[in-house]
């Protein structure tokens, strides 16, 4: 009995000393840190000042009031924040008391003592980094994507703490705002705001409002905004249709950006469109046009796949991304129904896949990330091309009727909320269990490489085989469709 006496102290000693190590201070946000304040930390509002000069040689300064739930730890709360030391006085009101507060490798730190179970409110006033604020002579807009929201302002930078956004923008006389939606939470890379010289058009669509920002001057362009509209009403329509579920935001806006480094960005309530795909020059062939429905769409598709279900981490950023193409891709087989879209999805999907996939350079879809300061590098031919290659055989293992009524579970379960892609195929492996998603996941998504296809004609039989070139002794899952030309 002495010796389990014994036994039993030093398992206890050692389990109370690693609940007491503190997270360490480094830069960017990492996994560990994510998931120690995920679970201490939730119910977060941000209300947030920002005052915007007319010169962009001037600093944009503004406060933040952050009002969160704490549940209780045993180290200082790292809050983000990236900058110079210029850009923060070391000063914060913590629940209604001034005080010094440390700021090390991007994080401000919050005395545990300062800090109380249940709700508790930081104030602070700040200078924001001009790196993700995309400033111009007399317009700017933000762009935060993975974890840039914190070079602007101090904030929980990581994907499953979400938050609500009450924003306020002193801007110059004469220029329009626009900002993410204040009434829903979101996280902190979907936030945005965009000031400057805009014009600005409302329209309204089967009783809901549209609102776009824009710089462009000819007429003639302008006036597509007529058609912008339906093919954003119309998205939204063919979304709610196929999900269940009703628009999930209090509104849609979007604004259309000279020059804008992506095609897209789908900040809810204030979308980001580059122009030179959404104003098309006077002749537009047929590909410009499906590609700016596509682009309407798939900015659209985040809405219910992304902005409304999240990734819990950004490992996961690819399923928002190959919802969005995969289901895009829907949308534009229905409005553009002459169009040979099994060939188009080769061409634009399976064939830059390949490129990639076939290397020794290849890499899985899921891609482990221990510091979001990385994320960046995950983005590529697998995550954009490879992933809705890999959508639609699912699909085709499941059937598609089954695979929507999965989906819509997946969206009703985690609305407004993070999910994980593995939550996602627990829910689709009900609805099919006879597909084994469980092992289609693991070849597909979880492995790099695709397989070695041999084909062999044998005693009036066409026999398909298939290999893994790296020796794993995997089965990729899959269909295939085969014309025989013969003699």
């Amino acid at each position: 009995m002495k010796r389990l006496y014994t036994f039993f102290m030093a398992a206890a000693l050692c389990l109370s000393s690693n609940a007491a190590t503190p997270i360490n201070v480094v830069n960017g946000i990492s996994q560990e840190l994510a998931v120690s304040r995920a679970a201490i930390v939730g119910n977060i509002t941000y209300d947030l000042t920002f005052n915007i000069p007319a010169s962009k040689t001037e600093a944009v300064k503004g406060n933040a009031t952050i009002t969160f739930i704490y549940k209780g730890g045993k180290t200082d709360l790292q809050l983000d924040f990236q900058g110079a030391p210029s850009q923060f006085d070391g000063l914060c009101v913590v629940n209604g008391k001034q005080i010094a507060v440390a700021w090390q490798d991007e994080h401000i730190l919050i005395p545990r003592k300062s800090l109380r179970r249940g709700k508790n409110i930081i104030s602070m006033s700040f200078i924001s980094g001009d790196k993700s604020l995309n400033r111009n002579a007399d317009y700017l807009y933000t762009l935060f994507v993975p974890e840039h929201a914190r070079s602007v302002f101090p904030c929980f930078d990581q994907p499953d703490l979400k938050a609500l956004f009450r924003t306020r923008l002193n801007v110059p006389e004469g220029w329009e705002t626009i900002t993410s939606v204040s009434t829903e939470r979101i996280p902190t890379y979907l936030f945005s705001f965009v000031a400057g010289k805009f014009s600005k058009q409302t329209q309204e669509r089967n009783g809901r409002t549209f609102t776009a920002l824009y710089r462009e001057t000819d007429a003639k362009k302008v006036a597509q905004l007529d058609t912008v509209f339906d093919i954003a009403d119309h998205s939204i329509r063919w979304f709610e249709d196929y999900t269940g579920i009703k628009y999930p935001f209090s509104s849609y806006g979007f604004v259309v950006l000279p020059g804008y480094q992506f095609g897209g960005m789908e900040h809810p309530g204030a979308i980001q469109f580059t122009d030179h795909e959404i104003f098309l020059g006077e002749h537009p062939t047929p590909e410009k046009l499906q590609t700016r429905v596509e682009l309407i769409a798939h900015e659209t598709a985040h809405c219910w796949f992304g902005d409304d279900v999240t990734m819990r981490w950004f490992n996961d950023v690819w399923t928002k991304e190959v919802f969005a193409n995969f289901l895009a891709s829907k949308i534009a087989k229905q409005l553009f129904p002459d169009v040979n879209h099994d060939l188009n999805f080769l061409r634009m999907y399976q064939t830059r896949a390949l490129s990639t996939d076939r290397t020794q350079g290849t890499h899985p879809i899921q891609q482990q990330l221990d510091n979001l300061n990385s994320a960046g590098l995950l983005y590529g031919n697998i995550i954009y091309q490879k992933s809705p290659v890999m959508m639609r055989k699912l699909e085709e293992q499941m059937g598609a009727s089954r695979f929507r009524q999965g989906l819509q579970e997946y969206l009703n379960t985690y609305s407004y909320s993070n999910a994980t892609w593995d939550e996602l195929i627990n829910i689709l492996d009900r609805y099919a269990p006879e597909a084994h998603l469980k092992e289609f996941s693991e070849a597909w998504v979880k492995q790099k490489g695709m397989p070695t296809v041999t084909t062999q004609w044998n005693d009036g039989k066409l026999i398909i085989t298939q290999s893994d070139p790296f020796k794993r002794g995997l089965t990729w899952q899959q269909s295939f469709l085969v014309d025989a030309i013969y003699k």
